[in-house]
C-alpha cells in the first residue's frame, strides 16, 4: 500500500491512498448537502457545542458531524468548529421537533476526486454520510460548489407547511367548542381567509434579524451607503 501528497487543482494537497491502480485521490472540496429530516427526537437543526454532551436531545447538526468524522470526511478538531474551519453554512434553521423534506448545509469536505461526475455531483459521499446516519436523518444529493458558496445568501425561496389546530378558526368570543361542531369544509374556508391576508408581497423585516435598510433595492442601498453617510477610519480634521 503506498500514500502520497502532491498540489491539488484548488492549491489544495491531495492525498492518494492505494495498491497500484487502486489509489483514490482525496482533497478538500466546498460541497453542497441536501438533507431531510424528521425532526421529533431532535432539539432543531443548528448544533450547540456548549450543551450537546449533556443535551437530553441533540441537534441534527449534532448527528451529521458525527457521521461526517465517523466517516474520515472532516477530522475531530475540525468538527468542533464547524464554521471556522470548514465554512459550515445552513440554507435555513429549525426549531425543536420541526421536520424538513429539503434543507442544504455547504462545507468544505473531504471528498474522492474521482468520485465527482461531470455535473459535480458526488453519490460515493452521499452513501458515506448515509452509513453514519439514524434512519431519521437522511443526505439525498452531494455537489462541488463554488468556494464562495454560502447556503443562507444564496437560498432565494423556502417553503413551509404548518399544521393548523382547529380552534383557530373559532371566532374570537365563540364558546368552547363551537369549532369542533363545525363541518371540516366551514373551517378550512374559515382558515383559508385568514391565511389570504399573507398571500403576495409583503415586507417581513420585523421578523428577520434583517435591519430595514437591508429591504431596499440594491441600487437604491449603494446610493445610500451602508454607513449612512458617516465616514469610517480615524483622521484629523
Amino acid at each position: 500500500q503506498r500514500a502520497d501528497k502532491r498540489e491539488g487543482e484548488e492549491g489544495e494537497e491531495v492525498g492518494e491512498v492505494g495498491d497500484g491502480g487502486d489509489a483514490k485521490r482525496h482533497a478538500k472540496r466546498k460541497m453542497a448537502l441536501v438533507i431531510g429530516f424528521i425532526g421529533t427526537r431532535y432539539r432543531g437543526l443548528m448544533i450547540n457545542p456548549e450543551v450537546e454532551p449533556t443535551a437530553a436531545k441533540k441537534s441534527v447538526e449534532e448527528i451529521l458531524r458525527v457521521a461526517l468524522v465517523r466517516a474520515g470526511i472532516v477530522t475531530e478538531l475540525n468538527s468542533l468548529r464547524l464554521e471556522q474551519k470548514v465554512n459550515w453554512s445552513r440554507s435555513s434553521r429549525t426549531d425543536a421537533g420541526v421536520s424538513a423534506l429539503r434543507l442544504v448545509i455547504a462545507a468544505r469536505l473531504v471528498v474522492d476526486l474521482d468520485s465527482i461526475d461531470e455535473q459535480g455531483f458526488c453519490q460515493d459521499l452521499v452513501d458515506r454520510i448515509n452509513e453514519g446516519l439514524p434512519s431519521d436523518v437522511r443526505c439525498y444529493s452531494a455537489r462541488k460548489v463554488p468556494n464562495s458558496f454560502d447556503a443562507k445568501h444564496a437560498c432565494s425561496w423556502r417553503e413551509y407547511e404548518y399544521i393548523l389546530p382547529t380552534y383557530l378558526a373559532r371566532p374570537v368570543g365563540g364558546k368552547e367548542g363551537e369549532a369542533e361542531s363545525a363541518t371540516p369544509e366551514e373551517l378550512a374556508s374559515r382558515l383559508e381567509a385568514v391565511m389570504q391576508r399573507f398571500e403576495g408581497c409583503h415586507s417581513f423585516h420585523n421578523f428577520t434579524r434583517l435591519k430595514a435598510s437591508d429591504c431596499l433595492p440594491r441600487k437604491e442601498k449603494e446610493s445610500k451607503g451602508d454607513d449612512g453617510g458617516k465616514a469610517k477610519g480615524k483622521g484629523k480634521s
